[in-house]
């Protein structure tokens, strides 16, 4: 069996950290976490759904690779008997530096995506493209985009996932080649550089207000055609290069509080400490995904943490059917200590040890694997630290509190710091990295 590709080709496809988890997995592989998000949000989205107070905008924070996909994901599954939920990739669809504009353009396409999917006659998508061509048209420098509306479609179409889709109505990207998909949703960051450069712009208000409305229209439309609201659900602003860009595309919220629906945006937790966020309060609802809170002050380890991660790994084991001793407990236990409470991280530390299992002729994990995915963590981690970092890292390990300065806050930003909610709110460095920092403070004096 050690030599069986098959074997671990489909072990590793099981513990790959960049998959996200589709909408027919959830129910089989989801591992429930204390206050989930996403049944938190369900709750206050029904009494929306009745009328009891306006569409609700919110704001999921949470570190990167905490596992915001995966709560919106369930969120969108949870809700296609209230709404028709909607999740856009804002990752792949703005370029750094997009604003709140381009964002609101992203919605519209994808709007338009909802209707062709819900199989809306092409006589009734008539208008609508019109207004949006028109729209985008007014705000954009590079004139008359009609002729690529539809390419813009097809380029947000990979990007768009519309839950409840009826199998004899859903569609998928039709007409387009793999090949052009890249290209297309170039034309679509490019087009998004043009509108960034109208929102800066105070003589284009009544144009922005126009594409509100247009945003508006398309949703009714599309409440029309189904007989619910859409729920927009929008991932990945946390992916941006920097955290200036996640700023920028919140730079104008009062636009998306303008949209007739409502709307989930997830971003990174420096969205509930930054001070240049704080204003964001008075126009979202804050949800947060804390890091699993595999330690406990002043920096034990959590086994009731822990066992969350566990049973993460179980769930997927199982399901794929793979051997039961393929790692040992004690080394589950192990990697989920060791990934400061980030799923993602959790899972690149097994998929880096099955590679060393794999690469060393074996069928099971052992610990010396497991030791080799932690060391690759730690050594990537560790490139991107200099000493002003390391001061910084050892301040947060000593104080279990966050310093002021943009540094500590890109610290956070880039997952160099984990934020624990088990007691107080509390920090400390990403545990791979501990015993690093521990000893650069002790050769400091």
């Amino acid at each position: 069996m050690a030599d069986n590709l098959d074997y671990w080709r489909r072990i590793l496809a099981v513990l790959d950290p960049q998959r996200s988890l589709r909408e027919d997995e959830i129910e089989a592989l989801y591992a429930p976490r204390p206050e989930a998000p996403s049944e938190q949000l369900r709750n206050q989205l029904r009494l929306a759904a009745v009328g009891f107070g306006g569409p609700e905008k919110v704001l999921m924070c949470g570190a990167r690779g905490s596992g915001k996909t995966t709560e919106l994901v369930r969120l969108g599954r949870l809700m296609r008997d209230d709404y028709v939920p909607i999740r856009v990739d804002l990752a792949a669809a703005l370029p750094s530096g997009s604003g709140t504009v381009p964002l609101l353009a992203v919605f519209a396409i994808a709007g338009l995506h909802a209707l062709h999917a819900w199989k809306a006659p092409d006589a009734d998508l008539v208008e609508p493209r019109k207004r949006l061509d028109g729209a985008l048209s007014a705000l954009s420098s590079v004139g008359e985009v009609a002729s690529g509306l539809g390419e813009l479609v097809s380029g947000v179409a990979p990007l768009v996932t519309v839950f409840g889709v009826p199998a004899a109505a859903s569609v998928g990207v039709t007409g387009v080649a793999m090949g052009q998909m890249g290209l297309q949703l170039q034309k679509l960051r490019d087009f998004a550089r043009t509108l960034r450069g109208a929102e800066l712009d105070p003589a284009n208000i009544e144009q922005t207000r126009d594409l509100v409305e247009t945003v508006n229209g398309l949703f009714r439309q599309l409440q029309a055609l189904t007989g619910r609201p859409a729920l927009l659900l929008a991932d990945g602003l946390d992916k941006q290069d920097e955290l200036e860009d996640v700023f920028a595309a919140l730079e104008s919220p009062d636009l998306i509080q303008r949209i007739e629906v409502p709307v989930v945006l997830t971003g990174p937790v420096n969205l509930r400490h930054d001070p240049r966020f704080r204003g964001l309060r008075n126009h979202f609802r804050n949800e947060i995904l804390f890091n699993v809170a595999v330690r406990k002050p002043p920096g034990d380890a959590h086994a009731e943490g822990e066992q969350v991660l566990m049973d993460l790994y179980e769930r997927r084991r199982a399901a794929a059917a793979l051997p039961k001793d393929l790692f040992q407990d004690s080394d589950l236990r192990h990697a989920a200590s060791m990934s400061a409470g980030i799923v993602r991280d959790f899972l690149s530390i097994l998929y880096d040890a099955g590679l060393e299992a794999f690469s060393e002729g074996r069928d099971i994990v052992t610990s010396g694997d497991l030791a080799t995915g932690v060391r690759k963590l730690r050594q990537m981690m560790q490139m991107a630290l200099n000493s002003d970092r390391i001061v910084l890292l050892g301040r947060v390990l000593k104080k279990r509190v966050l310093p002021p300065g943009m540094e500590a806050s890109r610290l956070l930003y880039e997952n160099y710091v984990a934020c624990y909610p088990n007691g107080d709110v509390w920090y400390r460095p990403h545990e791979v990295l501990v015993d690093y920092v521990t000893r650069n403070q002790e050769s400091r004096g």
